[in-house]
């Protein structure tokens, strides 16, 4: 999923912004007239004409904070750390969220603020503190391309539309996705035990949903949504607790909505149509698999399906059923 998940959610987090922004669309939009026009594409060879386009970009990335850990490193020789003695071998994990919300070295770190790569002059500043691709021999190797894919895709688009929330933009509201993430980093701080092969398991690929039909497509997603939400609701680490109230409450609000559409999509109303067999064999694995899943199984693929739910199911689930 390297160098397509990653860049694809970014960008579905992009187009959040900048509805939630008019004023940085607007600019950006400015500037992309003016050094490139509308006569033909964006290319790589205009980076250098695109100051304010650069910072938005690189603040969308130390914002979102898509992947908050880097790849494990080991020590290569003894070392004591801030009164932690770290012997040789030492797996070590640096966590990239600590460096891109640090107060100190950025000016506002919990707003998003393309400031934070302008110098004084309007021109674009790299900033070593942010390491969206980690740094170092083990940085992704696909950083130069998912920055140009990010370029050329933002600009594109921005040169041929323009982007308006649904609603008012004030309702956009970023700090869900920061509850998120606040969940799942309290989950392995609690050193509860680390069950990533059970979501598969539990939980069928998204690939796959693409083969059922559009209303098939929200039955099945409800069902996921609904399980996710049961486990959630009984999460066994009393710490959790609070973590878990914010991101319950919005998908509660997101299953309530998909309940509401799947009557009015289905070819029959709900209770009078038979579903597919391979539909009914998805919604039986469901069940069958988390009755006979431990507990900690249960509460990680829950945990980790949140963020699979959301970007890759929901999200295109919610593009479709509002379709005519």
């Amino acid at each position: 999923m390297a160098g397509t998940e990653t860049t694809i959610n970014t960008l579905q987090f992009g187009l959040l912004v900048l509805c939630k922004y008019p004023d940085v669309q607007a600019r950006m939009r400015q500037e992309l007239d003016a050094a490139v026009g509308r006569s033909r594409a964006p290319g790589a060879e205009d980076r250098a004409h695109l100051p304010y386009v650069l910072a938005v970009l690189h603040e969308l990335q130390r914002y979102l904070d898509l992947v908050p850990g880097a790849l494990p490193h080991a020590t290569t020789q003894p070392l004591d750390l801030r009164g932690h003695h770290l012997p040789q071998g030492t797996t070590v994990i640096p966590l990239l969220t600590s460096a891109h919300f640090e107060e100190g070295v950025w000016e506002t770190p919990e707003d998003f603020n393309p400031g934070h790569f302008l110098d004084e002059k309007g021109a674009f500043r790299k900033r070593e503190e942010a390491m969206p691709f980690s740094i170092g021999k083990r940085a992704c190797p696909g950083e130069g391309l998912a920055r140009l894919e990010l370029l050329l895709f933002t600009t594109t688009l921005l040169q041929s539309l323009e982007l308006e929330p649904a609603g008012p933009p004030d309702a956009i509201d970023f700090s869900e996705l920061r509850a998120f993430k606040e969940l799942q980093d309290g989950y392995e701080q609690a050193g509860l035990p680390d069950a990533q092969n059970c979501l598969d398991k539990l939980f069928h690929p998204p690939r796959r949903l693409e083969r059922l039909p559009g209303w098939a497509q929200l039955v099945l997603v409800e069902a996921e949504l609904d399980r996710t939400m049961r486990i959630l609701q009984n999460l066994s680490a009393p710490q959790l607790a609070g973590k878990a109230a914010r991101p319950l409450a919005l998908l509660a609000a997101i299953r309530d909505e998909l309940r509401r559409c799947i009557p009015l999509k289905a070819p029959a109303p709900r209770g009078a149509f038979q579903a597919p067999t391979g539909l009914r064999k998805r919604l039986q694995r469901i069940w069958a698999k988390s009755s006979q899943a431990s507990r900690e199984c249960l509460e990680k693929a829950a945990i980790l399906n949140l963020f699979r739910l959301l970007y890759k199911l929901v999200i295109p689930v919610a593009c479709w059923h509002t379709s005519p």
